[in-house]
């Protein structure tokens, strides 16, 4: 349950503990530990009017209360519980602390060349009754980015879309919110058990934080 009140602090930081139960199966083949775990969100950021924020949403003081593997976090300072990655011309890290959207962490990312891709991948979370893929990119000193990214929905990849298309390209040396459709990735039923972020050419390191199913 989300708490709102009406008051212009805001805060967000983080506490998670996980355990790991029973398989799955990913879309590459790879067996995935399914994960069990509570987990608590609070959001802070103070000195800010309730106007404004960083990410374009206004959460002014919030608290969320989010079970890791009953949620849609895919990423939120750490990678989702019994979730691992895999990659193609890409260095990465989970544990950036700048810049950072949400939390103490984010995902710094750099696809290095043509093809080049990072891929997430466990145990499907089940999208009923969620509308949106959403997440957040930071572009860095250059910004610009030309990102592609799809899904994988009960064993099978969908199409591809251009992160263009909703919302333009990540912006420079500041965090923008995007908001994918669950209808534009064909992944309106099912669980989504991959999700791929990838490059035509190499591209400009960039940031990503709290990635969500909605």
């Amino acid at each position: 349950m989300r708490q709102t009140p009406q008051t212009s602090t805001r805060i967000r930081t983080s506490i998670g503990l996980g355990t790991g139960v029973g398989s799955s199966t990913s879309c590459s083949g790879l067996p995935v530990i399914g994960p069990g775990a509570p987990r608590i969100i609070a959001l802070i950021q103070s000195s800010c009017p309730a106007s404004e924020s960083r990410t374009g949403v206004d959460f002014a003081a919030e608290v969320v209360s989010v079970p890791t593997n009953a949620d849609g976090v895919l990423y939120g300072d750490v990678l989702r519980a019994g979730w691992r990655q895999a990659s193609y011309r890409c260095t990465y890290s989970y544990a950036d602390t700048s810049p950072v959207a949400e939390g103490a962490r984010s995902l710094a990312l750099s696809l290095t060349g043509a093809n080049g891709y990072l891929r997430i991948h466990g145990n499907g979370v089940a999208v009923s009754g969620k509308s949106a893929l959403k997440f957040l990119l930071h572009g860095g000193s250059s910004g610009g980015q030309d990102l592609l990214l799809k899904v994988c929905v009960d064993g099978k990849w969908q199409t591809s879309v251009a992160l263009a298309s909703f919302g333009g390209k990540p912006g420079v040396n500041g965090w923008k919110e995007y908001a994918i459709p669950l209808a534009s990735l064909k992944a309106s039923r099912g669980r989504i058990t991959e999700v791929k972020i990838w490059v035509k050419n190499a591209q400009k390191p960039l940031n990503l934080d709290w990635m969500r199913i909605e």
